[in-house]
C-alpha cells in the first residue's frame, strides 16, 4: 500500500473564524491531517466529542504529545483573526484541545444551521444558471454529499424522491412521474425513469426532424423531376 504523506493534499486555506466557512474549513483540515497521520485524524474525531478539557499531561506517551504538537502547529498555520484566538488562548502545543474547543463551539451552534441546510436540501432554490435538469441535479447532489460528509443524518429515500420529482425534474416529465409514483419509489428508479423519458423525447425530436428532412428531400426531388418533365 502506498504511503500517504502531507504532500498528497494541499494545506487548507487560512480560516478567519467565519462560522459560515467552518464546515468547509474543518473538512479540509481533517483531510490534510489525515494525509499527515491517520491516527492523528482519529484523535481529532475523538477530541471533537470529548466532554472535558484535554491536557498535554494527560496524554500517555511522548509520541502522543508529539502528534498533539504537530496538530497545534497545523492549526496555528491555517488560522487568523478570531479563529487564531482559539489557538492563542490554549495551552501551547495542545492541538487536540484547540480542536475540541472549536468543535464544541461550532458544532453546538451548528444544530440550527443543520436544520437550515436540511430545509435548503428539501426545498432547493437554484441559481438562474442552473437552467437544465442535469445542472440542477449535479448542484443538488453536491450539496447532499457535503451535508452527509459533515456527519448529518442522510435524507430519507422518500424525501429524496420528492425533491427529485418536484424541484429537479424537467417540467415536461413531472406529470408522468406523479402518475407513476407507485413504482418509482426510490431515487435511483426515478432517476432512471427521467433519463429514459428524456432519451425517448430526444429520439422523437431528432426522429421527427430527420423524417421531416427526408420528406422534404423527397418532395424537392419529385418537384425537380416534374419540372424537368414539363420543361421537356
Amino acid at each position: 500500500m502506498a504511503d500517504v504523506t502531507d504532500k498528497t493534499i494541499g494545506k487548507p486555506f487560512t480560516w478567519n473564524g467565519d462560522k459560515d466557512r467552518w464546515d468547509e474549513w474543518s473538512i479540509k483540515v481533517k483531510a490534510f491531517v489525515g494525509s499527515v497521520d491517520l491516527n492523528l485524524k482519529a484523535a481529532m474525531d475523538a477530541a471533537s466529542i470529548h466532554p472535558t478539557v484535554i491536557a498535554n499531561a494527560d496524554l500517555g506517551s511522548d509520541g502522543a504529545r508529539q502528534l498533539n504538537a504537530k496538530l497545534y502547529f497545523i492549526l496555528t498555520g491555517c488560522t487568523e483573526k478570531s479563529a487564531f484566538d482559539w489557538v492563542r488562548n490554549t495551552e501551547e502545543n495542545n492541538g487536540l484541545e484547540v480542536w475540541r474547543k472549536m468543535a464544541k463551539n461550532f458544532i453546538k451552534k451548528g444544530v440550527g444551521l443543520q436544520r437550515g441546510k436540511m430545509m435548503k436540501l428539501i426545498n432547493p432554490i437554484f441559481p438562474a444558471e442552473a437552467d437544465t435538469y442535469d445542472k440542477r441535479k449535479t448542484l443538488w447532489e453536491a450539496e447532499l454529499k457535503k451535508y452527509t460528509q459533515l456527519g448529518h443524518d442522510a435524507l430519507g429515500e422518500s424525501i429524496m424522491v420528492g425533491v427529485l420529482q418536484t424541484a429537479i425534474a424537467p417540467d415536461e416529465v413531472k406529470v408522468h412521474l406523479m402518475l407513476n409514483a407507485g413504482r418509482l419509489d426510490t431515487y435511483k428508479k426515478m432517476e432512471d425513469e427521467i433519463d429514459s423519458f428524456l432519451e425517448a423525447q430526444e429520439g422523437t425530436l431528432f426522429g421527427g426532424v430527420l423524417g421531416a428532412t427526408d420528406d422534404a428531400m423527397d418532395v424537392n426531388a419529385m418537384g425537380k423531376g416534374k419540372g424537368k418533365g414539363k420543361g421537356k
